[in-house]
C-alpha cells in the first residue's frame, strides 16, 4: 500500500520518483515529447494499445487479453532506461514498435491468454548489460500462450481471420496500410470500411461469385482481403451493388476515390474467392513488413528457436515426428501455421495439410490417386478423392506410410505435375472431418428429414459448417458441436410462430436469421417444421424461370433483377391485406384501398421507391429508417434497396394502412 511505503525518510525520493514518471507519462501518452521519431512512434503505440480500449479488458472464461496498465508500466520503465542513458534513441524506437508488434500480430491471430504480468515479468529479466540482445530473447522465446506469433502464422491467420470482429483495432491496421503506401500520411478520419464483397448478396453478386456464393460469402466476407476504405459520403451509396458498379460508378466509385488500397481492387476483373485470397497474401505481407517480427537485421550471430509446431501439442509425438520428415524431405519446403491447421507447401505450391482432431491427426496430401502407387490397406485410416489423398493418423506407426505418400506428391510438383489446388476449400469433407461427438445420431436423422423436403435440396460440407441448399440458396447451416449442434436458420424469426421457437433454446441474431441450440432428440420434429418454413419461403421468394416469366408479364415497370426480388419480398407481405388492390401502369405499381392510391412503388435501378399517400406526421419517429426515408408535405416517401429494409418499411406501411 503506497502509504505505507512512504515514510519520512524516503518521502523526497517518493516525490522524485513521482514527479520523474509523471514527466515520462505526459512525454509518451499525452504527446508531449519533443523528439519528432519518438512522438511519432509513441503515438503509434497509443492508438493501437491504449484507443478506446479499457485496462484489463475481462473477456469469456474470466481471460485478460492484455493489460494495458501492465503495458504502461513496462514502456515507462524503458522510457527511464532511455533517460538514464543505459539505451540509445534508436533501442528505444525498436522497443517500442515490438511492443506495438506484439500487440497487433496477437489481435490479428485472436490469441486469448492471461498477459496480466508477461511484460513486467519480461522486464525483470533483462539483462542491462546487453539489452537489446537479451530483450529480443526473451520476448521470442515467451511461452506457448503468451508467444509473439511468427510471419507464417500471420500470413496463415489472415487468409481466414474475421478481421472485423476485432474491434478496437481494425481501422487502426487499415490506415496504418493506406499510409504505408504514402510519402505524406492521410488523416482517415472521415473514411469507413467497406466490404468489396457486399454484407447482403444481391443476384448479380451470386453470377460474381459462382456456384458456392453463400459460402464464399460467409467464409471470406470479414477477411482483410475483402475490405478497403472509402469517404463516409460514398460509402452507402455502393454498399450492395455489382462489383464493377463499385469500381466505376461516377464520384463515389473505387476508381474516383484516393485510396491506394483499393489499387489491387480496380485492376481486378472479378472479384471471387482466388481474387480476395490473393488480396489477403499480398496485405499480410504488407502487415508483417509494418509490424515486424523482433530481429535486427545488424543482429547476424543470433538464433532464433522455432518454436510454432507447439501451437497444435508439444507433447504430441505424432506432429512432432511428422513435421520433422516433411521438413527433412527437401529444404525449400515452407511450413505455414494457423491455429486451426498446418501447410507445408514447395515453390509455394501446397503439398500437406495437417488438422489436429481430438482422437488422430488429419493429413491431406496434393496428389492424384490415379498418377501413384495406390495407398495399402490401413483398415480405414485413409479415403482418397480427386486431386486428393486423405489419411487419418492414429498413433507413430501410422507415420511411414504417409511420408511414403507425400514424397510421390512432392516429387509430382517437383516434375510440375501438380496444380496449386487449396487442399482445404477444394476438398470433398466427409462427417469424420467434423467433430460431433454424440451427436452424430442428431445430425442424421435431421439430415434424412431436410432431404426429404425435397429432391431439389443439395447438401455441401464446407470446413467448419454443413449447409442444405436449395439452388445456390443455402436453407440452414449446421455447425457441429460435441455438446450440441448450431443451426443457422435462413428464415427472419417474423415468419414463425412464437410458440414453435419457445420451446427450443435459440437467438435471433437481430431479426435476420434463427439459431437453435440443438442437443435433445425430441426437439427434431419442431426444428424439421421450422426447416419446412424456410424452405417455402425460400423457394416463393427465389421463383423458377417460369414463374419470373409469369411475374415480369405482370409487372413489367419492375425490370431490374434485383429490384424483381425486393419487389417480390415486399408483394409476399402486403398480399396479407385482401383489401388493398394491385393496378400497374407503364413506370410504376399502385396499390389502392377501396379504389383510393395508397402506395405508388417505382424501380429506380439499384433500389425501390415507395410514395405512401399519408401525412408524414403521423409516422413513430421510431419507425423511421435512417437514411432510408424522406418527409414531403403530403406523402411519406420511403427507399427500400436491400432486403432488410423490407420488414421496418412493412411497419411503416401498417401503421400508414391503420389511419388510411
Amino acid at each position: 500500500i503506497f502509504v505505507d511505503y512512504v515514510t519520512d525518510n524516503n518521502l523526497k525520493e517518493v516525490y522524485e520518483d513521482i514527479y520523474k514518471y509523471h514527466t515520462y507519462y505526459k512525454n509518451i501518452f499525452l504527446e508531449f515529447e519533443n523528439d519528432n521519431e519518438l512522438k511519432n512512434c509513441f503515438n503509434n503505440l497509443n492508438k493501437c494499445c491504449f484507443s478506446n480500449r479499457l485496462d484489463d479488458l475481462i473477456i469469456n472464461d474470466n481471460k485478460v487479453l492484455f493489460s494495458y496498465e501492465e503495458m504502461r508500466i513496462f514502456i515507462l520503465k524503458v522510457y527511464d532506461d532511455y533517460s538514464n542513458k543505459i539505451i540509445n534513441k534508436k533501442d528505444m524506437i525498436f522497443i517500442t514498435e515490438c511492443i506495438e508488434s506484439y500487440v497487433v500480430r496477437r489481435d490479428l491471430c485472436d490469441i486469448e491468454c492471461n498477459l496480466s504480468n508477461t511484460l513486467i515479468k519480461l522486464y525483470n529479466n533483462i539483462n542491462k548489460q546487453n539489452y537489446i540482445e537479451s530483450f529480443i530473447n526473451l520476448i521470442i522465446n515467451l511461452k506457448k500462450d503468451e508467444e509473439f506469433p511468427s510471419d507464417d502464422k500471420i500470413r496463415g491467420e489472415l487468409l481466414i481471420h474475421d478481421f472485423i470482429k476485432e474491434q478496437d483495432i481494425k481501422k487502426y491496421v487499415l490506415e496504418r496500410l493506406e499510409n504505408s503506401y504514402r510519402q505524406t500520411p492521410k488523416n482517415l478520419e472521415e473514411y469507413e470500411i467497406e466490404h468489396i464483397m457486399p454484407q447482403t448478396l444481391r443476384e448479380e453478386w451470386y453470377l460474381e461469385l459462382g456456384e458456392n456464393a453463400e459460402d464464399i460469402h460467409e467464409e471470406y466476407l470479414n477477411t482483410i482481403g475483402n475490405l478497403t476504405l472509402l469517404p463516409k459520403s460514398a460509402n452507402r451509396s455502393i454498399s450492395n451493388i455489382s462489383f464493377n458498379e463499385k469500381i466505376n460508378r461516377k464520384n463515389v466509385g473505387y476508381k474516383y476515390s484516393d485510396i491506394r488500397l483499393s489499387d489491387d481492387v480496380i485492376k481486378c476483373k472479378k472479384w471471387n474467392e482466388k481474387s480476395i485470397k490473393k488480396r489477403s497474401t499480398k496485405l499480410a505481407e504488407q502487415i508483417i513488413n509494418i509490424w515486424h517480427y523482433p530481429i535486427k537485421k545488424e543482429n547476424k550471430k543470433y538464433h532464433i528457436e522455432d518454436t510454432t509446431i507447439e501451437e497444435f501439442n508439444t507433447q504430441n509425438q505424432i506432429l512432432k515426428e511428422l513435421d520433422l520428415q516433411i521438413q527433412s524431405l527437401d529444404n525449400k519446403i515452407k511450413r505455414i501455421n494457423t491455429t486451426d491447421y498446418t501447410t507445408y507447401t514447395y515453390n509455394d505450391i501446397n503439398i500437406v495439410f495437417l488438422h489436429e482432431k481430438e482422437e488422430f491427426i488429419e493429413c491431406r496430401i496434393n496428389v492424384d490417386n490415379k498418377k501413384i502407387k495406390q495407398p495399402q490397406n490401413t483398415m480405414g485410416k485413409y479415403y482418397k478423392t480427386t486431386n486428393i489423398i486423405t489419411c487419418y493418423l492414429h498413433d507413430t506407426t501410422d507415420i511411414t506410410y504417409t511420408i511414403f505418400l507425400i514424397k510421390q506428391a512432392l516429387n509430382e510438383i517437383k516434375e510440375n505435375k501438380t496444380n496449386n489446388i487449396n487442399i482445404i476449400n477444394n476438398f470433398t469433407y466427409t462427417l469424420k472431418h467434423y467433430e460431433f461427438g454424440k451427436n452424430i445420431k442428431l445430425f442424421e436423422k435431421l439430415q434424412k428429414q431436410i432431404l426429404n423436403i425435397d429432391k431439389n435440396i443439395t447438401q455441401n460440407n464446407n470446413k467448419y459448417y454443413i449447409a442444405f441448399k436449395l439452388g445456390n440458396r443455402n436453407i440452414i447451416n449446421i455447425y457441429p458441436h460435441k455438446e450440441y449442434l448450431d443451426l443457422k436458420i435462413n428464415i427472419k424469426p417474423e415468419h414463425i410462430n412464437k410458440k414453435e421457437l419457445n420451446k427450443l433454446s435459440y437467438n435471433d441474431n437481430n431479426n435476420k436469421t434463427i439459431e437453435i441450440y440443438y442437443e435433445k432428440p425430441q426437439e427434431t420434429d419442431n426444428i424439421n417444421n421450422i426447416i419446412k418454413k424456410a424452405y417455402h419461403h425460400i423457394k416463393t421468394a427465389t421463383p423458377t424461370n417460369k414463374t419470373q416469366q409469369k411475374s415480369t408479364k405482370i409487372q413489367q415497370s419492375i425490370k431490374n433483377k434485383y429490384t424483381q426480388t425486393l419487389y417480390e419480398e415486399l408483394k409476399y407481405y402486403l398480399e396479407d391485406y385482401k383489401d388493398i388492390k394491385q393496378k400497374n401502369t407503364t413506370n410504376h405499381i399502385t396499390y389502392t384501398i377501396n379504389n383510393k392510391k395508397f402506395i405508388n412503388i417505382y424501380d429506380d435501378t439499384d433500389y425501390l421507391t415507395l410514395e405512401i399517400n399519408i401525412n408524414p406526421k403521423i409516422i413513430p419517429k421510431k419507425l423511421k429508417t435512417k437514411g432510408k426515408y424522406e418527409d414531403n408535405e403530403q406523402t411519406f416517401i420511403c427507399y427500400i434497396d436491400e432486403l432488410d429494409d423490407i420488414l421496418p418499411t412493412m411497419k411503416i406501411i401498417e401503421t400508414a394502412y391503420e389511419q388510411f
